[in-house]
């Protein structure tokens, strides 16, 4: 907490996590929260450093370091086609020799690097780039966006492959993009019921959320209540929760995150 116990909350800037958070806009708890607002890659980091006390994060960021836990019952998440998540490619899959991620991403970045290792057929050199697909495709054969990015590029003339969607053909399984993450204990003292009942608030006013976040992002107003209301899910059950164990385990059989045997097992509600 702040000096004045405050909650500091490291809040994705993406859309799909605004029901988590527009309650603290509209109908702030007394005392108020401390909003800092960066991609995931950052925010990880900022967790880390004790600069805020919770954080919205990529979901692989849990596993990869000590001292790190998830509030139960709430994610990120979607089963199947996301919008959000998008691989463009000017050839074959199989073919492809670079690969540029977005510099802001962690768990799509590694979703992408295991679809290459287990179904793609290839093994690219993966570079971290900013979010600008013309010039990731000027250097790399694919680009990996998220987000409003994502949400928003629209390129018909290439190849676009939806990664929920090929992570649901792969798996049968949803998946779990990010997680209220904080260190141990952060949830006590009432965190933990204060972003449950922020996200309860938001599933309850996503039409608003929609509404407020299309003028806010210059989308399309539809998109977003489509994307909000239809593609995204908020609650972690035991589906989503084997999803992300699923993720986690193959993430470890490629080196990209340590072994881990607990795997968010209690996480479900």
């Amino acid at each position: 907490m702040s000096a004045l116990n405050v909650p500091r909350l490291g809040v994705v800037q993406y859309l799909n996590a605004q029901p988590l958070v527009y309650s603290f806009a509209v109908n702030p708890p007394p005392g108020g929260v401390e909003a800092v607002r960066d991609v995931p890659s950052r925010l990880a980091q900022m967790l880390r450093d004790g600069r805020v006390d919770t954080a919205i994060i990529s979901s692989i960021e849990c596993f990869r370091g000590p001292n790190l836990v998830a509030l139960p019952g709430v994610g990120i998440c979607a089963k199947g086609r996301v919008l959000s998540i998008k691989l463009f490619t000017t050839r074959d899959l199989s073919a492809v020799r670079t690969v540029a991620l977005d510099v802001g991403s962690r768990s799509a970045a590694t979703l992408t690097r295991v679809l290459f290792a287990e179904l793609f057929g290839a093994a690219p050199e993966f570079v971290t780039r900013p979010p600008d697909l013309d010039r990731m495709l000027a250097e790399c054969d694919a680009a990996l966006l998220i987000g409003d990015a994502a949400l928003r590029t629209v390129e018909p003339s290439i190849r676009v492959y939806d990664l929920g969607e090929v992570w649901l053909e792969f798996t049968g399984l949803p998946f779990v993009y990010a997680l209220w993450v904080g260190r141990p204990g952060a949830f006590k003292d009432g965190l933990g019921g204060l972003l449950l009942e922020a996200r309860d608030y938001g599933l309850t006013h996503l039409e608003e959320v929609a509404r407020t976040e299309a003028a806010r992002l210059a989308l399309d107003e539809e998109l977003c209540r489509h994307y909000l209301c239809d593609i995204m899910r908020y609650h972690l059950g035991e589906e989503e929760v084997a999803g992300l164990r699923r993720f986690v385990e193959l993430a470890g059989k490629h080196g990209l995150a340590p072994p881990v045997d607990r795997c968010a097992l209690d996480l479900a509600r």
